[in-house]
């Protein structure tokens, strides 16, 4: 649970969706620092669990922001399943604003099956069409487009209007 972020970007995560730390102090004890950090990991937990859309985009923001930290929360255990499970359905997929601002982060999901699959073929042939470094990433490591699902069409939210979000 969020162990594998490092404090400084477990406070940039509080302040981007906005979570109040309720006891803020300044302790010297490792044992005191150590429960503050669990109870901060306990509590993003829980906010991640059930994000807002605005929450939401805000971890995406803190993800398009800087390429290490979006590496780092895009590796984490909880924070991959609030990226698959919990984004809003009335967005478009997030990998089509992430690659405009990080495509190197998207190649990163690429690799990995459980974010690949969350895309519509038509959204992983879009991405591949028109990012140069995915198209050849896709070539050279040969990854193949995700299974169609039976749920309903995305094509239509690769021309929605926050696809393209402005970086």
């Amino acid at each position: 649970m969020l162990d594998s972020l490092p404090n400084e970007l477990l406070f940039k995560l509080y302040d981007y969706l906005g979570i109040k730390d309720k006891c803020k102090f300044a302790s010297v004890s490792t044992l005191m620092n150590k429960i503050h950090q669990d109870r901060m990991q306990s509590r993003l937990a829980a906010v991640l669990a059930k994000p807002t859309p605005n929450q939401f985009i805000q971890l995406l923001t803190c993800i398009k922001d800087n390429v290490y930290d979006g590496l780092a929360i895009l590796q984490d255990e909880t924070c991959k399943k609030t990226l698959l499970e919990k984004r809003p359905k009335e967005l478009p997929h997030w990998m089509l604003g992430l690659a405009e601002c990080q495509p190197d982060l998207v190649v990163f999901t690429f690799k990995d099956e459980d974010y690949k699959k969350s895309l519509s073929p038509d959204e992983f042939d879009f991405l591949v069409r028109n990012y140069p470094e995915l198209d050849t990433l896709v070539k050279e490591a040969q990854i193949t487009a995700p299974e169609p699902k039976n749920e309903m069409d995305s094509s239509n939210l690769i021309s929605h209007p926050m696809a393209h979000q402005i970086c």
